[in-house]
């Protein structure tokens, strides 16, 4: 009971420090950035935009179904479950509980397909270690190679971890791996469309950013997220975007808050369509799944 109350503190700590550090990024914002850009927005950008999220669902979904596939011992979710599984639980993990996308999806997982808890939380720890693995090789590629070879390396490199990935993680498993080669490039694209979407919220703001520096940016808010300090990285992530931009570009720290809260705002958005349309989607299916049991 005592460690359950630590971790509601904890989780309630990390909503109330999300809220603050988004209220002071939209005060931020308000004050002191031109947002007189956003009247005039392309809607052509912000129609990109919106795709560009709905592209990190897809791809996200992708790589938890993936990573899935060899640990269902019966009837495997489809991708199109995976990838609605997902987009409810990255909208449930706004809330002030304790992980409760993650736990939904477990349970969900648990009762139609027969995946264990323990499969479940061992999913996410190599999803995370995919995460990690790409970061790091990312930000060492950006910093430590000089653009003229970046075209040869990084597609040496990448193949090195892609060939790499099968042995590990059947040695690590201790089980057949499917499709493992095909984990390293969707996380990598799903990096590069987050970087997309980073870039296309500055264009909007009339701050143009460097994709290098939006690529650094997106490791930076990916790394946030992942240490799940507050719900989704909520405020976070926010001040990590802005500090990288503004400390790497010739802009504002509150110019490159505004921009990382039209990304926020664009994500939000098209998490409560889509997550309500996936809830809708996921009780067809698994009415569907219970008539035929």
């Amino acid at each position: 009971m005592v460690q359950r109350a630590n971790w509601r503190v904890f989780q309630m700590s990390g909503v109330v420090l999300g809220l603050v550090l988004l209220g002071g990024a939209i005060s931020v914002a308000l004050n002191s950035a031109d947002l007189s850009a956003l009247a005039g927005a392309n809607p052509a950008a912000v129609g990109w935009l919106v795709l560009a999220v709905l592209g990190n669902l897809l791809l996200t979904g992708m790589l938890f179904w993936l990573v899935t596939l060899p640990f269902v011992a019966r009837l495997a979710p489809s991708l199109g479950t995976m990838i609605s599984l997902i987009a409810i639980s990255s909208l449930l993990n706004y809330l002030p509980l304790v992980r409760p996308g993650l736990m939904g999806r477990a349970v969900y997982l648990k009762l139609c397909h027969g995946l264990s808890f323990r499969h479940s939380f061992l999913i996410l720890a190599i999803v995370l270690m995919l995460s990690i693995v790409v970061v790091v090789v990312t930000v060492g590629l950006l910093f430590g190679l000089p653009r003229w070879q970046r075209p040869w390396v990084i597609p040496v490199i990448l193949g090195i971890l892609i060939l790499l990935t099968r042995p590990v993680a059947t040695m690590l498993l201790c089980r057949s791996v499917r499709y493992s080669w095909l984990w390293i490039p969707v996380r990598m694209a799903d990096l590069l469309v987050t970087a997309i979407r980073l870039w296309l919220a500055f264009h909007i703001l009339g701050h143009p950013l460097a994709f290098d520096q939006a690529l650094l940016a997106a490791s930076g808010s990916l790394v946030v997220r992942l240490l799940a300090l507050t719900p989704n990285g909520l405020g976070l992530s926010e001040w990590v975007v802005a500090s990288i931009a503004a400390t790497t570009m010739a802009m504002s720290t509150a110019e490159a808050l505004a921009a990382a809260l039209v990304d926020r705002a664009v994500e939000v958005g098209v998490l409560s369509t889509v997550g309500l349309l996936a809830a809708w989607r996921l009780r067809r299916v698994q009415h569907a799944l219970g008539k035929s049991t």
